[in-house]
């Protein structure tokens, strides 16, 4: 364990945002790696970093509270950070998107996750030193191992401005988060490209559901999709346990400039989500949101104790008039018991600048 403090002089803030300070920290070891070593990161127990886990063991992850609204900066927090190596010849599974459209190489810190046992994607995991990608998106398919078989689309082809399914295959429970590049530019930054934000999935199969917005501009959309024992990743870099998988999703693109401007004029006036019907419900339900404007959303169910139970959405939503089921379940699988619940709505601006709307109801369970 090791203390590093950082003077005023030494110390960077995140552009456009002074909040964030980063450390980065490289270790080398000759020789390779030692028989016994912590990978992960450490923190205190109240910490700054929304993103900061205490991981001894990759596969059992232990998540610290995360930084409250309106708590009182300190000036010496703790940082966490990342004791890992990015050598090659280490067990990594890699994408396949086309490099260097996509960062998909080591070179270029592509998506690449430290093989870990009982944490893949679907059944298959293909180890790789590196991977260069191709335009199919099906490299290591054509090198070594077809891998891509923990994402399932319900349909094969797609209507922009759609609701479309998937089911998830893990092998333990972990936390899932997409991309897709819906107008073609080559990268997955652009507002409203975030499919899923820190999505939890059970072991074996999880449905989800998701929005290609009307603007789409690709008819064959590159996706990238990174499961793992933690929240928080980026499109890039490394992650310990899990896997990543890339994919085409194919979409039908008729739109006119015309068209899409006759369908911003039937968005809705204001944000609202709507009474669930039917309610009270055993065991489904349906939740209606409205949307005036693109917004990140996240829509979750709590207890009457404001214990949290179940996130069904949460990712870039296009303006429009929306719906979504809830099973009954929560984010382990499990049946909830009988009782009144909440579902809530949060909707965040680009790059969660603002908050747009924020609005909760309740429910009844009964059995």
């Amino acid at each position: 364990q090791y203390q590093i403090d950082l003077s005023g002089a030494d110390q960077f803030i995140q552009e456009g945002d002074s909040t964030y300070f980063w450390l980065s920290i490289a270790a080398v070891y000759n020789g390779g790696l030692p028989d016994e070593h912590m990978w992960g990161w450490t923190t205190r127990e109240t910490y700054f970093l929304p993103d900061a886990v205490q991981i001894i063991n990759p596969g059992s992850p232990v998540s610290g509270s995360s930084y409250e609204e309106g708590e009182t900066l300190k000036t010496n927090w703790d940082c966490a950070f990342e004791l890992l190596s990015d050598l090659a010849e280490y067990p990594y599974d890699f994408g396949d998107a086309p490099d260097p459209d996509y960062p998909t190489s080591l070179a270029g810190n592509g998506a690449h996750h430290y093989i870990w046992p009982g944490t893949a994607l679907g059944e298959e995991t293909d180890e790789e030193p590196n991977s260069v990608g191709d335009a199919s998106f099906a490299w290591d398919d054509l090198e070594n191992l077809d891998d891509e078989d923990g994402i399932a689309f319900h349909d094969t082809l797609y209507d922009a401005g759609s609701v479309a399914f998937l089911t998830v295959t893990a092998e333990s429970y972990s936390i899932l988060n997409a991309w897709a590049d819906y107008n073609g530019d080559g990268d997955w930054d652009d507002f409203g490209e975030r499919v899923f934000i820190d999505m939890p999935c059970i072991a074996g199969n999880t449905n989800l559901a998701f929005n290609i917005p009307s603007g789409a501009t690709a008819e064959k959309v590159g996706m990238r999709f990174r499961l793992a024992p933690v929240g928080g990743l980026r499109s890039t870099g490394i992650a310990i346990g899990g896997e990543v998988e890339d994919y085409i999703l194919n979409i039908h693109v008729t739109a006119t400039a015309v068209e899409e401007e006759q369908t911003e004029k039937r968005a809705p006036e204001e944000f609202k989500l709507m009474n669930n019907y039917p309610n009270p419900f055993n065991p489904t339900t349906t939740i209606e949101f409205l949307l005036p404007e693109m917004a990140e959303v996240k829509i979750a169910i709590f207890d009457i104790l404001g214990r949290h139970v179940r996130t069904l959405v949460h990712g870039d939503w296009s303006a429009g008039s929306h719906a979504i089921l809830w099973d009954g379940k929560n984010d382990r699988g499990f049946q909830a018991a009988s009782g009144v619940y909440i579902y809530r709505i949060e909707c965040l601006g680009h790059a969660r600048q603002k908050r747009l709307f924020v609005e909760s109801k309740k429910m009844m369970l009964v059995k």
